[in-house]
């Protein structure tokens, strides 16, 4: 868990604060500009200046708009920032603390005998090792059964088809 800096943490509230100020600010903004609510008679009666006037204020209000968007943003991204650098989640820089994953041992399961094959699988087949070791590793495999690992092998159908297998040495 990386060190925490309180210099850092109080700069983080300061910008918030910061943040949280223009937020309101442009919050109080766009309420009192409101736009005058009645068009319905289109342009009659009003002059020219009057109508460069909403448009400017109309303006005013968009780019505040787009601006509380982007200041919300921000704010909340600080937010989430400061909150993640107390809980220890990232460093300074924003970069996430590696947390080791702990390690766990894998346990050895055995791998049956013939013997233990046959006693288990009596319908088991008799293969040579030369043939298991030329058998391409999609039809091959050990599947773990009552602790032990069980040789399988994808036969032809006149042999049984896929099932277990006992291996044997060859013969010389």
């Amino acid at each position: 868990m990386p060190e925490i800096d309180p210099r850092y943490i109080a700069r983080l509230e300061r910008r918030i604060g910061q943040l949280e100020a223009q937020e309101a600010r442009l919050l109080n903004e766009g309420r009192r500009e409101s736009l005058p609510g009645s068009f319905v008679t289109g342009r009659s009666g009003q002059s020219s200046a009057y109508s460069r006037k909403l448009d400017r204020q109309l303006d005013r209000t968009i780019d505040n708009a787009v601006k509380l968007r982007q200041v919300t943003q921000d704010l909340a991204g600080y937010r989430l920032r400061l909150e993640r650098y107390r809980a220890g989640l990232v460093h300074r820089n924003g970069r996430p603390v590696k947390v080791e994953a702990p390690k766990t041992a894998k346990v050895a399961v055995p791998i049956a005998t013939a013997e233990q094959v046959k006693a288990m699988f009596p319908e088991a087949v008799t293969i040579s090792r030369t043939r298991w070791s030329k058998t391409h590793t999609d039809y091959r495999g050990y599947v773990e059964h009552d602790g032990l690992r069980v040789p399988f092998m994808m036969l032809p159908a006149s042999e049984g088809g896929y099932g277990p297998v006992v291996i044997v040495a060859d013969e010389k």
